[in-house]
């Protein structure tokens, strides 16, 4: 059976019955197409033009799908506005996840797209928007996501509340702190790149500074680089 996930979201404390409305609505297009749901996941008091890294709800979501899933929203609208229902949209195909509404609108989202409303700059300033939201929890030492960045580790934790499945619970949010040896190579690395190519400095890292349970590879070193060369501090 096909498996499902319920996204919900209103803007206002005073929208808060909307809420059952909207979950009502998903749950019977999912059993009446026979979906599955795995997961219901809300954000509350958040408007359609809020950052998807502001919103608890919406992360949580993309951290638990599926591949080979269904996400099930009432109206596209709970997304974002409509550049960013196609950037979510686009994500999520990229997981081999699909994303349906119950009003049935991919036909008037596709003529919009057809119509140039989704511009380049839209999703430009989108993604503009999304990066900062998440330097600003980089600044903050908290985990974005994905592997422990080549660096660090995990230095502790601090807890959040979140909403998951229409219940509320108390959430880790990893730190991390550098850690020492491999920000030793780090340093290495920096010095090295001044008069070597990248493949030279992968060669030698992967004789003198082995990982512990991958090899060194270019795409690899260069993402360390590109880390480093930020200016925020990690």
């Amino acid at each position: 059976m096909l498996k499902g996930y319920v996204y919900n979201r209103v803007s206002t404390k005073d929208q808060l019955l909307g809420l059952s409305v909207q979950e009502n609505a998903c749950l019977e297009y999912a059993k009446h197409n026979g979906i599955e749901v795995s997961g219901v996941f809300t954000d509350k008091g958040y408007s359609r033009a809020s950052d998807f890294a502001e919103r608890n709800g919406l992360t949580d979501l993309l951290q638990n799908i599926k591949r080979r899933s269904v996400v099930i929203v009432q109206k596209l609208d709970r997304i974002g506005e409509t550049f960013e229902v196609a950037y979510l949209e686009k994500l999520l195909k990229k997981r081999g996840v699909s994303l349906v509404s119950t009003k049935n609108e991919h036909e008037t989202l596709l003529q919009r797209r057809m119509s140039g409303i989704l511009s380049e700059i839209e999703r430009s300033e989108l993604k503009k928007r999304t990066t900062k939201a998440l330097e600003e929890k980089r600044n903050k030492r908290e985990k974005t996501g994905g592997s422990i960045p080549y660096g660090y580790r995990i230095g502790g934790y601090k807890t959040e509340t979140r909403r998951i499945n229409s219940n509320t619970v108390e959430v880790k949010i990893p730190l991390l702190e550098a850690e020492p040896k491999e920000q030793f190579v780090i340093q290495l690395i920096k010095e090295l790149r001044l008069s070597y190519s990248h493949q030279k400095i992968v060669n030698f890292l992967q004789v003198n500074y082995p990982k512990p349970k991958a090899r060194w590879h270019i795409k690899g070193l260069q993402l360390i680089i590109k880390r480093e060369n930020r200016t925020i501090n990690w």
